[in-house]
């Protein structure tokens, strides 16, 4: 803020704002198998005569490859995710609960107003898979990218963790999956109920 140097600093390093860390080999496979997948998919849309989705798809690819080669980033690099960890179609994507489950510690994921989070949790993997969909469909991103997804329920929820589900409204779902129910009596404010005078 006063514009006064602190150091002097011999080497810095960087890193980009969405940062995905691979190996050199394996990001080499990876602009291999997005080479490939790309190939695939323009001949596709060749045969069925789509040539605004094929030139869509051709420039938008060619453009992360070379970006990808050049810097080792691109702009929406998470929709190759499949791709840079070697998983397969439909394979369950890594998320930040893998880290955790890697430590092989026991751990506490607690679900906030779970009444309503679990039911919505349900249902962003559907959303997620009709706008990549429509995506794929018109030649903004290869199908791979449908794998770059949200987790579903399932996977969710049948994780390592132990869960702790906090709602004042609890559904049947919270109330059936839990082992011991804790039910808190008072404002957690610390407020006082109002008197109500009759």
């Amino acid at each position: 803020m006063t514009n006064h140097r602190n150091q002097e600093l011999k080497e810095v390093t960087i890193y980009s704002v969405n940062p995905f860390v691979v190996s050199q080999d394996r990001l080499a496979t990876a602009v291999e198998s997005i080479e490939k997948e790309l190939a695939e998919r323009l001949a596709y849309y060749q045969k069925e005569e789509k040539h605004v989705e094929y030139q869509r798809l051709k420039q938008r690819v060619e453009f992360d490859l070379e970006m990808i080669e050049a810097t080792g980033m691109c702009k929406g690099i998470e929709n190759y995710a499949r791709l840079l960890t070697d998983k397969k179609e439909g394979e369950t994507p890594y998320s930040l609960i893998d880290y955790f489950e890697a430590m092989n510690k026991p751990y506490l994921l607690i679900v906030d107003e779970s009444h309503v989070s679990l039911s919505q949790f349900r249902g962003m993997h559907a959303a997620d898979r009709s706008r990549k969909e429509v995506l794929v469909d018109y030649g903004f991103r290869l199908p791979s990218a449908l794998d770059n997804r949200p987790l579903k329920f399932d996977e969710y929820i049948n994780k390592k963790a132990n869960f702790l589900f906090v709602s004042a409204t609890p559904n049947d779902l919270e109330l059936d999956m839990s082992s011991e129910i804790a039910e808190q009596i008072i404002r957690p404010t610390g407020l006082l109920d109002p008197v109500i005078e009759m």
